[in-house]
């Protein structure tokens, strides 16, 4: 799942996109209505090398944090923010 909390119009749709086209699947895409300070790639159990990955092919500055407990236990969840890259 791609979620966007910076509020730039398409940018969850644009970074879908992206993963989709480096072998990902991307199931959704939404806002996030959260505060999250920076772009991070939250993991459920046993998927943190999977969050690194993703990670890198989002933006170098992107952190890895486990998963909140409101996010899929199964899958990556990648909330964007303000300092994601235009």
């Amino acid at each position: 799942m791609v979620v966007d909390q910076s509020g730039r119009a398409g940018l969850a749709d644009r970074v879908a996109t992206l993963l989709r086209g480096a072998g990902w699947t991307v199931e959704r895409v939404g806002v996030f209505r959260g505060t999250v300070k920076t772009t991070t790639v939250y993991y459920p159990d046993g998927q943190q090398k999977a969050a690194t990955v993703v990670s890198g092919a989002l933006a170098r500055t992107a952190r890895t944090l486990p998963r909140l407990t409101t996010m899929s236990g199964t899958s990556l969840t990648v909330v964007l923010t303000s300092d994601y890259p235009s």
